[in-house]
């Protein structure tokens, strides 16, 4: 029973380790003012070619635009 325990933690774990940094893509264009949340924190800068990651949030002023570049195995 301790060994199932042990095993599913490890397992949630490691599900919660991968998930946390897996680049999606890139932002590939962008106009006006775009915002990037990751891990509770805003990026300072949002630029072509900054990576999205998995949990990401964009967020676009009600000028702004931003295209994502997805990588094929996201």
């Amino acid at each position: 029973m301790i060994k199932k325990v042990l095993a599913t933690i490890v397992f949630g774990a490691f599900l919660c380790l991968s998930a946390q940094s897996q680049v999606l893509g890139k932002i590939d264009y962008l106009e006006g003012a775009v915002e990037i949340t990751r891990n509770g924190s805003v990026l300072r800068k949002v630029d072509i070619g900054t990576p999205v990651e998995n949990f990401d949030t964009i967020k676009t002023s009600s000028d702004g635009l931003a295209s994502v570049f997805f990588n094929a195995s996201s």
